[in-house]
């Protein structure tokens, strides 16, 4: 999927395509055997499946992340407080994927449910409601996510299925036995038997249903497709039995809600109706009714009349669960499915009017056209599963060889080190101070750095060279050379990325340099919590006069990559600036990225002093001076001091300043061939084209504008869209949330330099006294927004100075205690 393209000498700022679908990589299959590539299908999935995720010690309800264990007393609401309506939810839920356990034993009963660790809203409402515990179930394997268990046994577990049974249909024996435990041992042992009876032939004791029941009963075993051939989409829900369906369908009937039907799959049995009007019906009644886990995927297909229907489908993958990726068809897929339904429309018609050469014709063409398309289908799996798994393997594996150098580069740049202090510092020290030192990193450090993992891995190396053609295509160059990688791994906690330019860090003479950037997982928009890319429309161009000009006139333009999938690349010029927001608060899992850079042949070794002085005139329009000079002649100093300069020491001494960037460490890469092809008819412009679908909220881009501004000291400009970001923060996460109060303290900054200081001093109290309530006295948040306070009342004077001098001394104390006396932020506090 390419967006555009600027002119050959200047290469591409913003650009996307696909390595992972048939639409943008050509697929090169040794064999057309169908069964042959199923065969190696089921190897890599099975190989996939028993690839175990880790531990896990959050679970994610309600966009936020919830500490494991959850124990019965975090509870405190009564039974007696449950509406009829959140009763019927929790029995509809229950029936669907809860279980009732026995033993012969007086503690009776015990009641459990489970669900994936980033969907646990279900789970979270059953402890709020009835107490018990929330524990890790399962840790997870290939494409199926970590689970978790809510639990209650005993006294307690008997108290609520004398509740639940008051609603539930399909398990209403099995809770009443639950309910009434005898204290008999006799009586006990007949009843155990009875229960697994019930288990293997459940049956409906009761006909009454409800709105509030179907959408407890839907989150549990409902799920809502998009249909890859047609603009429509089906309501599905799928049971062992189909008693519980029978009465779902029957109370949908009585509801005036036709078309819905019951099928059975040989392994289970389905509820389903793909009819428009009975699909948002069915939706809207269940949105109002409470629906809680798939609440975001109702509500994209209730507005999806507003997008594009594959669009749509592809917003419902990315909310949907790992376990079908590797068998939903990809855009071309559902492009030839589109095609085959078509024709088969057309050979009914045919076949109705009794055209019998035009239906065999059509016959022909579809046999034809059927068994490419399983055959694209297949070979598309078999590529995304052979790349997901070689991929992320490799990088794995040589992360490993690299973590020590990791860990020391993440030393320097967060303790301000230098490098001659971390290289003499012996592996347990690096260890030491990195475990003490960072275990705020998650919150120091943007993210941790992996520099040229394809000097030691054959996999990565083959790709960085088997994507030769496309870049040579991007630069407009047919001599292009791989300047290296790095693999960037952003954790929760972890900073955001300044706005920044990859050259400041790259000792080269060139206007040719490209940097393509592979996720190793999905990686959301970042308003659902993603960290994609947001890139500064054209700063690649920027002369003195131009970015001031852009400025002035206000319309600089952010861009953002987006959404991205696994196969996805997102490319930019190396003196386009870019930046990176941090995870989100209910993000568990870490985002992994392998950047791969590359420059047209011919650059030069340049002073990394001067390149930095060359940027620092392309960012402030200041006019160079004799200090470019002196830069230059502190070339090795600076150097030396680069943040990045595990990057290229291994190759930079060996080429003299001025002379061509060539050596074995620099290898040139082919450009011939088709190993990587660029889709024909892209449809490629000459000049940047943002995709407004894949644009974030307007407040985030009015966030990254303001950031820029007052990176070029334009504060009176970056005033108005600090508060427009404020605004939508607080419309979209609330004025309580952490990342809102967070942009209200940078916002009173801004106000405070301006002069402002009542307005600020008004909204950094505001925000002190909810970080204290929300947050905590000693959290990091609430611990600078003290630290602008103090600023203020410093730049106020006179009585106003005895109170900062109060809040410096606090703010210390907390960072000392919280941070360390070597944090970066207790240093700055000093």
């Amino acid at each position: 999927m390419l967006n555009g393209r600027l002119p050959r000498r200047h290469g591409v700022p913003l650009l996307r395509f696909s390595l992972g679908g048939a639409s943008s990589v050509r697929l090169i299959c040794v064999t057309s055997d169908v069964q042959t590539l199923e065969r190696r299908v089921a190897r890599l999935k099975g190989l996939l499946d028993i690839l175990r995720w880790p531990a896990i010690a959050q679970f994610q309800a309600f966009g936020i992340n919830h500490d494991l264990p959850v124990l019965a007393h975090q509870s405190c609401r009564k039974l007696s407080e449950l509406s009829a309506k959140q009763l019927e939810y929790a029995a509809g839920f229950f029936d669907g994927d809860g279980c009732v356990s026995v033993n012969s034993g007086r503690s009776g009963c015990s009641l459990c449910a489970s669900q994936s660790s980033d969907r646990g809203e279900a789970i979270l409402f059953l402890h709020a409601a009835f107490g018990g515990s929330i524990t890790m179930h399962g840790y997870g394997r290939g494409s199926q996510k970590p689970t978790v268990k809510w639990r209650v046994c005993g006294r307690a577990a008997r108290k609520v299925a004398s509740e639940l049974v008051k609603a539930s249909l399909i398990k209403t024996e099995q809770l009443r036995i639950a309910a009434e435990w005898p204290s008999c041992w006799v009586k006990r042992k007949e009843l155990v038997a009875l229960m697994l009876e019930l288990k293997h032939n459940p049956s409906c004791s009761s006909w009454k249903c409800s709105w509030s029941y179907v959408a407890g009963f839907f989150d549990a075993e409902g799920h809502v497709t998009a249909n890859p051939c047609a603009r429509s989409f089906r309501v599905t829900l799928t049971q062992k039995h189909d008693e519980v369906l029978r009465v779902i369908q029957s109370f949908l009937e009585n509801k005036w809600i036709a078309g819905c039907n019951i099928r059975s799959t040989g392994v289970a049995v389905r509820l389903e109706t793909s009819r428009r009007e009975a699909v948002r019906k069915i939706l809207q009644e269940m949105l109002a009714a409470g629906l809680l886990i798939k609440r975001a995927t109702a509500e994209l297909v209730l507005e999806s009349v507003l997008f594009d229907h594959l669009e749509t489908r592809s917003k419902m993958i990315a909310l949907s669960g790992k376990q079908s990726r590797y068998i939903r068809l990809e855009a071309e897929g559902c492009k030839r499915a589109a095609d085959i339904q078509k024709l088969r429309c057309k050979l009914y018609r045919h076949a109705s009017n009794g055209q019998l050469t035009e239906v065999e014709n059509i016959q022909q063409l579809l046999v034809v056209l059927t068994q490419n398309h399983e055959l694209l289908n297949t070979e598309a799996r078999y590529h995304l599963l052979r790349k997901v798994l070689a991929l992320r393997q490799a990088v794995q594996s040589a992360k490993a060889l690299k973590e020590l150098s990791a860990k020391r580069h993440a030393l320097r740049t967060a303790l301000g080190m230098s490098w001659s202090e971390v290289s003499k510092t012996s592996t347990a020290e690096v260890e030491y101070l990195f475990d003490e030192q960072l275990r705020a990193g998650r919150g120091v450090s943007s993210f941790m750095q992996y520099f040229n993992l394809w000097r030691d891995s054959d996999a990565i190396r083959q790709i960085a060279l088997s994507l030769g053609p496309a870049v040579s295509e991007l630069l407009g160059s047919r001599r292009v050379q791989l300047y290296g990688d790095a693999l960037f791994v952003k954790r929760p906690g972890d900073n955001g990325t300044d706005w920044h330019t990859d050259m400041e860090h790259v000792p080269l003479e060139t206007d040719s340099f490209l940097t393509l950037w592979i996720p190793l997982q999905p990686v959301p928009a970042a308003e659902e919590g993603g960290s994609p890319l947001f890139f500064a429309g054209g700063s690649h161009l920027w002369t003195d006069a131009e970015s001031h000009g852009a400025i002035d006139a206000g319309v600089l333009s952010v861009q953002c990559s987006g959404m991205l999938g696994l196969g996805d690349v997102s490319a930019h010029h190396g003196r386009t600036m870019h930046a990176a927001p941090e995870l989100g608060e209910g993000v568990v899992e870490e985002r992994w990225a392998l950047a791969l850079s590359y420059f047209a042949s011919g650059a030069l070794r340049a002073s990394l002093a001067g390149q930095k002085q060359d940027q620092r005139h392309r960012r402030h329009g200041e006019i160079q001076d004799d200090s470019a000079a002196s830069a230059a002649g502190n070339e090795e100093e600076k150097e030396e001091e680069d943040e990045e300069r595990d990057s290229y020491q291994d190759w930079a001494d060996d080429i003299p300043v001025g002379a061509e960037a060539r050596h074995a460490l620099l290898p040139e890469v082919p450009v011939a061939g088709d190993a990587f092809l660029l889709p024909q008819g892209a449809g490629l412009s000459t000049g940047p084209r943002p995709v407004e679908a894949d644009l974030p909220g307007s407040w985030l881009i009015a966030k990254y504008k303001a950031l820029l501004l007052q990176d070029w000291e334009r504060l009176s400009e970056a005033e108005p869209l600090w508060l427009e970001a404020l605004q939508g923060q607080r419309q979209h996460l609330g004025p309580r949330h952490r990342a809102s109060l967070e942009t209200a303290t940078a916002y009173a900054q801004v106000l405070t330099e301006l002069g402002r200081l009542d307005e600020a001093e008004a909204l950094l109290r505001e925000v002190i006294s909810v970080s204290l309530r929300e947050l905590g006295s000693w959290h990091r948040a609430t611990l600078l927004s003290a630290s602008a306070l103090a600023s203020l009342c410093e730049a106020r004077g006179g009585p106003s100075l005895a109170e900062a001098e109060m809040l410096r001394r606090a703010v210390l104390e907390g960072f000392e205690a919280e941070l360390g006396p070597q944090h970066p932020d207790t240093q700055d506090a000093e």
